[in-house]
């Protein structure tokens, strides 16, 4: 959902390390444009689904945890895909439940997951609230307060 990288590059020119992702073939292939042009070192392009994408961070954790390196949690996931990414929540349901011994430590947290999403509704935080529950059934990780209309 990175679409051509208007996130992930200047996340990446900070210093970040970024994995960005669209499905799109076309924007994958700009978005690899981008990246070649802006000269960033730490910007990985994928071209993935969004629940694909998803699962394999974890399948990175893994293979760091196997290979006996320091394990780098991904701190932020963004999904800009303001029409159907809250459709993709569901994705995350579960699937850190193996490394609770790594986010157990004082300073290591669950990533954040950024949503951009449009809704019609005449109270769009009451709207994606409701619809973010229904994706996330853990309702007490999501709050009103985190979503901007």
């Amino acid at each position: 959902m990175a679409g051509v990288g208007p996130f992930a590059l200047p996340a990446s020119k900070k210093g970040c390390i970024v994995h960005a992702n669209d499905l799109n073939p076309e924007s994958y292939k700009w978005l690899c444009e981008n990246i070649r042009l802006n000269k960033v070192k730490t910007c990985f392009a994928h071209n993935l689904d969004g629940r694909e994408m998803i699962f394999k961070s974890v399948e990175k954790l893994n293979h760091q945890r196997a290979s006996d390196k320091p394990v780098q949690i991904f701190q932020h996931y963004l999904m800009n895909l303001p029409d159907s990414a809250i459709e993709f929540l569901d994705g995350f349901v579960g699937i850190f439940k193996d490394f609770h011994e790594l986010l157990d430590v004082p300073e290591t947290e669950y990533p954040m997951v950024h949503c951009h999403c449009f809704s019609r509704s005449e109270n769009p935080r009451e709207d994606i609230l409701e619809v973010s529950k229904k994706m996330i059934p853990s309702s007490h990780l999501i709050s009103s307060r985190s979503i901007h209309s």
